[in-house]
């Protein structure tokens, strides 16, 4: 099992959703201005789906090398406290080598979702809010290339 670093993005009423993914995508970019290029240019697709909050209980998921990152959104008075807030910087460069975004949306969005973003980028892909997502192609590459898992065997063990 992969490890998860979860941030919690203050989003509307304090501030708008274009905002919010911006901030989101500093975070992942760490100054990379072509990756920020190709972030920015689903910014009104991911935004909307920001604005339904979709986010609030179904994060925006980033698969690569590396822990699985989960950013969710808060809304509300939520927001605006920003009690909960996690805004901090990545520890980890998760946009490095094969990487993916999985964007939530509702069901009844997700055809338009899903047409919207393949025409910006390949590695930014829209999921149903309420299903969840599949292993995706680059999260089993990258686990095929970790190094191995460890075992125990206990019967060794036990014998000693």
């Amino acid at each position: 099992m992969s490890s998860v670093i979860a941030r919690r993005i203050r989003s509307a009423p304090h501030r708008p959703a274009g905002e919010t993914w911006q901030i989101i995508s500093d975070l992942l970019c760490q100054g990379d201005k072509a990756l920020l290029e190709e972030l920015g240019g689903v910014a009104g697709i991911v935004a909307s789906t920001i604005v339904d909050k979709e986010p609030r209980e179904a994060p925006i998921i980033v698969i690569g090398k590396g822990p699985r990152i989960r950013f969710y959104c808060l809304y509300g008075d939520d927001a605006i406290t920003g009690d909960d807030a996690n805004e901090d910087a990545l520890p980890v460069k998760p946009l490095e080598g094969s990487w993916e975004i999985h964007v939530p949306f509702p069901a009844d969005e997700l055809d338009w979702a899903q047409g919207a973003l393949k025409k910006q980028s390949t590695k930014i892909k829209a999921y149903d809010s309420k299903a969840g997502i599949e292993k995706s192609g680059s999260e089993a590459a990258v686990q095929a290339t970790s190094s191995p898992s460890t075992s125990i065997d206990l019967d060794a063990l036990n014998r000693l």
